[in-house]
């Protein structure tokens, strides 16, 4: 095993193992504890109700991470099964997020970070980078760059990215605009009738493809490949979990709020 492959597996059972000791630490923290200020609350229900004024119900209801709280000055961090981020929420900072499916409508003011099965851009705006490991990303919002690794790349119409797309992926479609550089390793390469690069196109594929005139702007630079996505991903693919690592620890140390 190469090193590169050596850290990776690493930084991967170190994510493991600090989800699990999250887990542990949001039950325990979730857990009322009876102090002598509890005890001492007066008992202002009536009869056949049994919440006080002390501890009601609604005092040990989980936080909904996924409400308009996420409208926030500060990072966001996030594991859940499905992550929303509506049109009507903002995050004027980084987002970290671990997900099945994630969902962006809003806006994000800085850097998004995440490991998902589906990435959805959706109309949403992302004043920065987004660093993805996906099966599927669709971009058909507005990014700054793209640094991916997935399935299936699909950038619509509605598609843009103000500066470079950087991806490995098996499958990938563009019909949106992107303001300077592709570079991409891929299996299969398709630029829609709505593509423009602005800048160059640099791809990596087992064979050439047809490209129409008025599509790249720049420069077009083919190289042929056995196989996408062996090479040049493996450094964003370090890079990224090692800073989901980094998020992890930070989190913990907040008890998974925002920081």
């Amino acid at each position: 095993m190469s090193k590169k492959s050596l850290k990776i597996v690493l930084i991967l059972v170190t994510i493991l193992s600090l989800i699990s000791t999250f887990s542990l630490a949001t039950d325990t923290a979730n857990t009322p504890v009876a102090t002598s200020e509890d005890t001492a609350t007066t008992d202002t229900t009536v009869e056949g109700d049994a919440t006080t004024d002390g501890a009601t119900a609604e005092n040990f209801a989980p936080e909904d991470t996924t409400s308009t709280e996420a409208s926030t000055n500060h990072d966001l961090y996030l594991i859940q099964d499905e992550v929303k981020i509506t049109d009507t929420e903002t995050v004027n900072g980084n987002a970290f997020i671990i997900a099945d499916t994630v969902t962006i409508n809003g806006q994000i003011g800085g850097d998004l970070f995440v490991m998902a099965t589906t990435l959805n851009i959706d109309g949403g705006q992302i004043y920065g980078n987004v660093f993805a490991i996906a099966e599927n990303i669709t971009l058909n919002g507005l990014i700054y760059d793209l640094y991916g690794m997935c399935d299936t790349l699909t950038m619509s119409y509605d598609g843009v990215a103000y500066r470079d797309l950087k991806v490995t992926c098996k499958n990938a479609s563009i019909n949106g605009v992107v303001g300077k550089d592709v570079n991409i390793d891929t299996k299969s390469l398709s630029l829609e009738s709505d593509c423009l690069i602005y800048g160059d196109l640099n791809y990596s594929a087992p064979s050439e493809i047809e490209i129409a005139e008025g599509l790249v702007t720049g420069t077009v630079n083919y190289e042929k490949t056995s196989l996408g996505g062996t090479s040049t991903i493996m450094d964003y693919v370090v890079d990224l979990l090692t800073a989901l690592v980094y998020t992890l620890v930070i989190w913990l140390n907040n008890n998974g709020k925002y920081r």
